[in-house]
């Protein structure tokens, strides 16, 4: 289709060059990587690295025009000494017709007209391929092994970078989980960890006993679902490159109220799919079937009434969770709610989810801030704070 060579030798060179050649860029990107300590370092560090690949492979800038001062990043490009074995690969051993002559006479003969491109020879109406690339590119067919081998010792070079800068840079290894807390609402019992003084059995009993007493009044806070959600014979389909395909076919189920009922399947068997659908939440396709709350049909009321959990947990870095809680509380709850008893159920919510010892930590980033888990009881918590009437949709929350 591209019109290359399909010869035996130059098809398995072609091959052979560009597998290696993807090996090389690969572990250059990874000892990028390896070496810088943020991803704004490596991303700006890449971004030089391949504009002077692409500047300096002698083919968008032939060599007699790159500058003196930077003519020697070529030599330290592999992906010049791929280039020029693919370019030689493809113009060794041909001829080629010119289309252009000078002067440029109706009759020509003898050795007094030449082709108008670099390497042509006068009184040849032809162009060798080598001469070409020799003489505009500076590619030279007798190189293709000698690049060859130079290509594997930049994979050998940056693979053994990498695996230094792996063992040297701390950034690449695993760090423990940091909790950064507002100014002034650090825990008492973390600061008092040190001096602590352990308990007796017997308050130790009591304490866990108030616990539980407390676990119970918080999750009496929940208002009780007597509501049942069902759905028959639900069929969703969509376009995909104008061919229709079916995602859901007659898929039937029931919700019983007060209870968690879990979905479960291999990968990409559809769960996420039939949640979105179920809780309204697909912005294409098709939808048939039916849906009921309590025998009747469902109305525009119904996203109001359920939370949503994604995947991905999507919160504020700077805010704490305390704050993002009373956010989806004052934004999702109904205004004639009055905003103390929204954030008497947002504490309600902290307790249920045992989230007292982190409620003023800072959501941060991943290594400085809340870990998955904790991320993964804030997502949770958000949608609790939004008090949904009927359901909570959860899609893999563990």
């Amino acid at each position: 289709m591209a019109g290359l060579r399909r010869e035996p030798s130059q098809f398995f060179l072609f091959f052979l060059v560009a597998y290696i050649s993807i090996f090389v860029m690969s572990a250059m990107f990874r000892t990028m990587a390896a070496l810088t300590k943020t991803v704004s370092q490596a991303m700006a560090l890449s971004g030089v690295l391949i504009l002077a690949i692409v500047v300096y492979t002698g083919f968008v800038v032939p060599p007699t025009y790159m500058k003196v001062w930077f003519r020697w990043i070529r030599w330290i490009n592999p992906i010049y000494y791929a280039f020029e074995i693919l370019v030689a690969n493809e113009f060794h051993g041909r001829e080629f017709t010119c289309s252009g002559f000078v002067p440029g006479y109706p009759v020509l003969s003898g050795d007094s007209f030449v082709c108008s491109v670099r390497g042509a020879v006068a009184g040849e109406r032809t162009v060798s391929g080598d001469a070409f690339i020799a003489s505009q590119y500076s590619y030279y067919y007798s190189h293709d092994w000698r690049n060859f081998g130079i290509l594997l010792a930049f994979l050998f070079f940056f693979m053994a970078v990498y695996f230094v800068a792996v063992e040297l840079n701390s950034s690449t290894t695993s760090t423990a989980e940091v909790l950064v807390f507002r100014r002034g609402h650090v825990p008492a019992h973390l600061k008092a960890i040190d001096n602590a003084q352990s308990n007796d059995e017997e308050s130790g009993a009591s304490q866990k006993t108030a616990e539980v007493e407390n676990k119970e009044e918080t999750m009496n806070a929940i208002p009780p679902v007597r509501d049942l959600f069902t759905w028959r014979n639900v069929v969703y389909d969509i376009e995909i490159k104008g061919n229709p395909r079916r995602l859901l076919d007659n898929v039937s189920g029931w919700v019983k109220p007060g209870t968690l009922t879990a979905l479960m399947g291999t990968s990409g068997a559809g769960k996420t799919t039939l949640l979105d659908v179920l809780a309204q939440r697909t912005s294409m396709g098709v939808i048939t079937g039916d849906m009921f709350v309590n025998g009747k049909p469902l109305d525009s009321s119904f996203q109001r009434k359920t939370g949503y959990v994604q995947q991905q947990d999507l919160h504020l870095a700077t805010a704490t969770v305390r704050e993002s809680l009373r956010f989806s509380a004052m934004l999702r709850q109904p205004k004639s709610v009055p905003k103390q008893e929204k954030y008497d159920y947002v504490e309600d919510v902290i307790k249920m989810l045992n989230m007292e010892d982190f409620a003023e930590a800072v959501v941060g980033v991943p290594g400085e801030g809340l870990n998955v888990e904790q991320r993964k009881l804030l997502t949770i918590g958000v949608e609790l704070a939004a008090k949904p009437k009927l359901l909570l949709f959860l899609d893999e929350p563990t």
